[in-house]
């Protein structure tokens, strides 16, 4: 009954003496930042420094308990556009706006290929050959043999290019040129297509006046 009796004790002893944060749950639900860092601040041993313009209109919405209090901050600041920089010497996390990407260099790609009738075979000298690069319109056209060699500067995986032909329908084709140096032999197949106009009527009236038929005999 004794040992019973003191294995209760020491139960209800450690449980007492366990820190409460040890098993603390925090839940935030569109709090302020600054009253959430203020909260993890008198939680935890590390000082917090930011400016109050940077979280002035930032709420944060988590749950955590006090181990993964500093992480789950860490996530909620990140998908606000903030970072936590840790300076463990001087227990302190300092908070800064997240730096912007820097834009992915482009790569150069050399396509040649040609322009040909669908049915014939047959090389189409002078057709343009148009694609977008950087939002912006760029082109040339074949030359006397029908054939093309174009340069790219893109950051996208694939582009697509347009060959136009008086009398052809666009011929439109996707290149994948993720990791490509040059894209050969390309041949661009264009169907004929019938150009319909508006009609036009050319009529023709003949007529004579005095002065024409006095000087009739004149002039030879």
């Amino acid at each position: 009954m004794k040992i019973l009796k003191w294995t209760v004790f020491c139960f209800a002893a450690l449980f007492f003496i366990t820190p409460k944060n040890l098993y603390a749950q925090f839940t935030f639900t569109s709090t302020p930042a600054g009253a959430v860092i203020q909260e993890i601040q008198d939680e935890t041993s590390y000082r917090f420094l930011y400016r109050e313009a940077l979280i002035a209109d930032v709420r944060l919405s988590f749950s955590a308990d006090h181990e993964r209090l500093l992480f789950e901050l860490e996530q909620a600041l990140n998908d606000n556009g903030l970072q936590m920089q840790f300076d463990e010497s001087r227990g302190q996390v300092i908070i800064l706006r997240t730096p912007d990407r820097p834009p992915q260099a482009g790569r150069s790609v050399t396509a040649t290929g040609q322009v040909v009738d669908a049915r014939t075979g047959e090389r189409l000298p002078f057709a343009a050959v148009t694609w977008l690069q950087d939002g912006e319109l760029k082109g040339q056209t074949t030359g006397n043999s029908g054939t093309f060699r174009i340069q790219i500067t893109t950051a996208e995986p694939a582009i697509d290019i347009t060959a136009r032909y008086i009398g052809y329908r666009d011929e439109q084709i996707t290149l994948n040129v993720s990791g490509a140096g040059s894209i050969d032999d390309l041949t661009m197949r264009m169907e004929p297509e019938s150009i319909r106009g508006t009609e036009i009527v050319v009529t023709e009236n003949r007529a004579s006046a005095p002065q024409d038929t006095s000087l009739t005999g004149v002039i030879r």
